[in-house]
């Protein structure tokens, strides 16, 4: 019901977005809860996400005040969508049934691969469903990837404190930079590159010190993969059926 009510209220792109972040606060809830290993810490990663929440304004109240920021930000253009009963059930069956699996299999590790499957089964179009997700390969994946070149590059001198603050400042501060000096219909996908890889670099690699975290990065990267391609699959044989003559035309 919570998640047909969402969907139903997500007429535009602005609230699909705002949309994302309570789907997967249920489901975080929901599948953390019904795990036997982390049934008890669900109190923790709320304190947890609290204390980063905090932390993260006053990081950047902080940077706000020493570089503030002249531009006046693009506000997003207000683009209606109609929501059809066929974009409700969809997000019904793919989530819900994502959901199920999870629980079900208690595969805890791979409830994050939910979030790519809320934003796609929120897409318009079944083509915008395949495309959202072969972007979300490229930059998940190659995030993971990214990931996992900079733990080999660490080798284990991450438990320094110090230095990786430094190693991981001069990084991010490079990797902002050329997001922010590439094509502007390039730097969308470019910040969910950067998130693609800030997740597990934050996630696996300063928690492990010399195990690298490489274990942990690579089942994210092919927990991701099997998720997209599920999606891009359920998209293409969706695409199929509700353009049946330009699937006989492509395969002509």
């Amino acid at each position: 019901m919570f998640f047909d009510s969402v969907r139903r209220r997500a007429n535009n792109n602005i609230r699909i977005t705002m949309a994302t972040l309570p789907l997967f606060m249920i489901i975080f809830i929901t599948t953390y809860q019904n795990s036997t290993t982390y049934n008890s810490a669900i109190v923790g990663f709320f304190w947890d996400m609290m204390i980063s929440a905090g932390v993260a304004v006053l990081v950047t109240s902080f940077i706000n005040h020493v570089m503030p920021v002249k531009a006046k930000p693009v506000m997003p253009t207000v683009v209606f969508q109609e929501v059809t009963g066929i974009d409700r059930l969809k997000l019904l069956i793919l989530v819900g049934g994502g959901l199920a699996f999870i629980m079900i299999n208690e595969v805890t590790s791979a409830v994050f691969c939910l979030v790519p499957l809320v934003t796609s089964a929120m897409q318009p179009s079944h083509d915008q469903m395949k495309s959202h997700s072969r972007e979300k390969m490229l930059t998940q994946i190659g995030g993971c990837s990214l990931a996992v070149l900079m733990s080999l590059f660490y080798s284990g001198t991450e438990v320094n404190i110090f230095s990786y603050f430094i190693i991981s400042s001069l990084l991010i501060f490079l990797m902002i930079f050329w997001t922010h000096h590439s094509a502007v219909e390039d730097r969308a996908i470019h910040a969910d590159a950067l998130m693609g890889f800030l997740i597990p670099y934050q996630l696996y690699i300063a928690q492990y010190g010399n195990n690298f975290g490489l274990n942990s990065i690579s089942l994210r990267a092919v927990e991701l993969f099997i998720a997209l391609a599920v999606i891009y699959m359920i998209g293409h044989w969706l695409d199929a059926l509700s353009n049946p003559k330009q699937e006989e035309e492509a395969l002509e």
